[in-house]
């Protein structure tokens, strides 16, 4: 594409000098990333910047936002309180028409505590409407009929401790309310209305600033949108939404919402502004690019050709004949022969670096194998079992055996799955003898992944884990259960424990080990090291096809889940 547009450029400029084609050709390729790259960047800016401007107001109205939910959530609270309490309960469930002095001591108390509970409330009011025909009217105790059927009938229907909130009207000013409603029941039957309510006043002062870019909040309740910052002029409602950026904020227990406004119109202004300083930066580049491009041309049109023949020297020569037969007269000469010099080292080092990491896999596969005298392990166990004829310790002692004889496998590396499970069966017997647990295990192989070559030794570290940090932890009833069978991947083997498990932290540590961390950390994480140590073995084995999945929650068990490519 480009060859092509250079040559094309050649021939339209017959009457320029080389210097200058050159030139007009670097200048041209050079310009048009910038151009696209600014075609690009253009409208990124623009997204940019318009959510930084919404992302100051959000902040700030968020604020605001934070302010009415507290109040909002106390007002519940106490709306809760005020539902279970067991005073304004026996008010509202007695008849007390025949005992007019019982019914001014109980009232007295339930005003005292409305009041205590109106003090403490900003500007706020608190009422009780009960549904019971003998109640007397009070300050702060009315009867159900004075409140809007709708709002009741609407309350009646609320679940237990859940709250409806409504805008309602103050009915001295007519100003706007934000009232809370809960009920209060008995045996199941609704006896009373509770009402808590806000005035818009104090969210008036929560809200009691200027929104940039021609912004307003409105607070939109079931059926009505109602302004908070009064201060700012707000058109015709509804808004029209595609005029503004709107952002919703919601907050918990309420179906009603508050709606941040900010107009389109100003805020694609105000982008306009600010982009006068990074046009004028784009123009200074595109003016230091033609200069520089001709400053370049003019240089490297006399020596740029020798120099790519030099640099296109065979590579393949030997250093001493590469350098050697170079001419050092200027600084493009002494680039050439570094070039030359920085290849010969860079394959040299390529050689040695691919030599050592051979070695390095072969040294730590070879560590990781654990060698052993097989012959005075064996006749030690056995002398062990004849001398003390018990049925249990000759059980153990045959696990032992057992176990030792598949553990060591003739000093081979792998072995196949079923000998590997039958290895880790007999740890666990071994374990339940030697620390006389009560846990139970189970494990399960599917016939066509039992003959599948493994690398010795990776099943158990991780059971070792399981019952050390996992079911020991337990009083009793401790399980393990091992699964074996076949996946789109490969084996996959899956160690499951029903112990103590870990907590968030532990499993993040243990998930996010990299091989970096070194043993030193490993082995300082309960069972880090076994993870470590499998992990290292797969990744020397089996490369990036095999993997350790470890899944944990607190008091619900841990699962290890290998995956293990074929055999390569």
């Amino acid at each position: 594409m480009f060859v092509p547009m250079a040559r094309r450029v050649y021939r339209a400029t017959p009457n320029l000098q080389y210097r200058q084609r050159i030139m007009l050709v670097i200048l041209l390729f050079t310009l048009l990333p910038v151009i696209a790259a600014a075609a690009v960047a253009l409208p990124l800016y623009k997204h940019y910047a318009y959510d930084r401007f919404v992302r100051v107001q959000t902040e700030q109205a968020r604020k605001s936002v934070d302010g009415v939910e507290r109040i909002y959530q106390s007002s519940i609270q106490k709306l809760v309180f005020l539902n279970n309490n067991p005073v304004l309960m026996r008010m509202l469930n007695e008849d007390y028409r025949a005992d007019l002095a019982g019914y001014l001591d109980i009232a007295n108390q339930v005003n005292s505590l409305m009041r205590a509970l109106e003090s403490d409330h900003t500007n706020g009011a608190v009422r009780v409407y009960g549904l019971k025909d003998s109640l007397y009217s009070s300050e702060y105790v009315k009867r159900a009929d004075l409140l809007d059927r709708r709002i009741l009938n609407d309350a009646i229907g609320l679940a237990d401790n859940r709250i409806l909130s409504r805008v309602t009207a103050d009915p001295l000013n007519g100003d706007p309310d934000l009232s809370l409603f809960g009920t209060i029941a008995d045996l199941g039957q609704t006896v009373a209305i509770t009402e808590m309510k806000v005035p818009f006043d104090t969210l008036y002062r929560l809200f009691d600033y200027d929104i940039a870019y021609d912004g307003f909040i409105l607070y939109a309740s079931k059926d009505k949108l109602y302004p908070l910052n009064a201060g700012t002029a707000v058109p015709a409602m509804p808004p029209n939404p595609a005029r503004y950026r709107i952002v919703t904020f919601a907050f918990n227990g309420s179906e009603d919402r508050f709606m941040l406004y900010l107009d389109r119109g100003v805020m694609f202004r105000q982008f306009l502004k600010q982009l006068i300083m990074p046009v004028l930066l784009l123009v200074a580049f595109v003016c230091a690019i033609y200069f520089s491009v001709k400053a370049v041309s003019f240089i490297l049109t006399k020596r740029l050709s020798d120099l790519m023949k030099r640099m296109s020297m065979d590579i393949r020569l030997s250093k001493d004949e590469a350098i050697g037969n170079l001419r050092i007269e200027d600084e493009f000469g002494l680039i050439d022969r570094r070039f030359q010099y920085l290849v010969q080292e860079i394959r040299e080092h390529y050689n040695e670096m691919s030599e050592s990491r051979i070695q390095q896999q072969t040294l730590e596969a070879e560590l990781l194998q654990v060698h052993l005298n097989p012959h005075f392990l064996y006749n030690t166990l056995s002398a062990i079992k004849w001398s003390f004829p018990d049925e249990r310790l000759a059980s153990v002692v045959d696990s032992l055996v057992s176990y030792y004889r598949i553990f060591l496998n003739k000093g081979q590396s792998r072995l196949s799955l079923q000998r590997e499970l039958e290895m880790v069966r007999n740890y666990l017997d071994i374990q339940k003898f030697a620390y006389q647990s009560d846990f139970a295990y189970d494990i399960e192989a599917a016939p066509d992944v039992l003959q599948q070559p493994v690398i010795k030794n990776m099943v158990q570290p991780i059971v070792e884990n399981a019952i050390l940090h996992g079911i020991n932890g337990l009083e009793g009833g401790g399980r393990i259960r091992i699964r074996a069978f076949r996946a789109q991947e490969g084996c996959r083997i899956v160690i499951e424990d029903n112990g103590v498990g870990m907590s968030e932290e532990q499993l993040r540590r243990l998930t996010d080990m990299a091989p970096a961390h070194g043993e030193g950390e490993a082995a300082a994480m309960p069972g880090g090291y076994g993870i470590y140590n499998i992990r290292q073995r797969l990744a020397l084995y089996y490369g990036a096809g095999a993997s350790v999945d470890v899944r944990s929650e607190p008091g619900a068990g841990t699962t290890v889940t290998l995956t293990i490519p074929e055999a390569p």
